[in-house]
């Protein structure tokens, strides 16, 4: 019971701090509604893999929401913990760091993906705009709640791509397209019909 109070606690702390100032709740459905759009496109798309260029995307858009939340919460007048909030988004900000490094040396591929893929991506920018809200307590409790909502997304994420539909449309024909769109582009001018004036 005590476990299930202190995890009820940490919701009931990360709601009111929202409670109190709606401005980020409109950040955090933008973030949450792309993320959405995301998991429904690959789980239409199953055969299409997340490619390094796709995976640097997610953590670019990581790195304005980490360094804007580190701002914000400096100009915060109240603001508490404040040390506590630039330590724990400092950390994050590293991670950052790390991912893009990994991913320009492509190498662990893997390892990559599975640590900037868009649902670990979104519960961090999420977490980092909580951070930047000077009405959050922070505890350990706001801590668990986090790794559970990191969990549930990602439960959410595996059951979005399993059980949406997938597209007829099959990867041969997308590749034979894109092909036919290439061969077009690099027609020479001359073989190409001369409209009438």
């Amino acid at each position: 019971m005590a476990f299930i109070d202190g995890v009820l606690s940490g919701f009931s702390a990360i709601g009111s701090s929202i409670a109190k100032d709606w401005s980020i709740l409109w950040i955090m459905i933008t973030i949450f509604g792309t993320w959405i759009i995301v998991m429904i496109y690959l789980g239409r798309f199953k055969f299409e893999e997340e490619n390094w260029l796709v995976l640097l995307s997610h953590i670019v858009a990581l790195i304005w929401i980490t360094f804007d939340s580190i701002r914000f919460i400096f100009f915060e007048e109240n603001a508490g913990q404040l040390w506590t909030r630039f330590v724990i988004l400092l950390a994050m900000f590293a991670y950052v760091i790390v991912m893009i490094m990994m991913i320009f040396a492509h190498r662990n591929y893997k390892l990559v993906r599975h640590l900037s893929n868009p649902t670990t991506v979104t519960v961090l920018a999420m977490s980092a705009v909580l951070l930047s809200n000077g009405n959050l307590q922070l505890s350990r409790w706001t801590g668990i709640d986090l790794l559970l909502i990191l969990g549930l997304t990602l439960l959410a994420s595996y059951l979005i791509r399993k059980f949406i539909p997938e597209s007829e449309v099959e990867i041969d024909e997308i590749e034979e397209s894109m092909k036919e769109e290439e061969l077009e582009d690099e027609e020479p001018e001359e073989a190409k019909p001369k409209k009438r004036r």
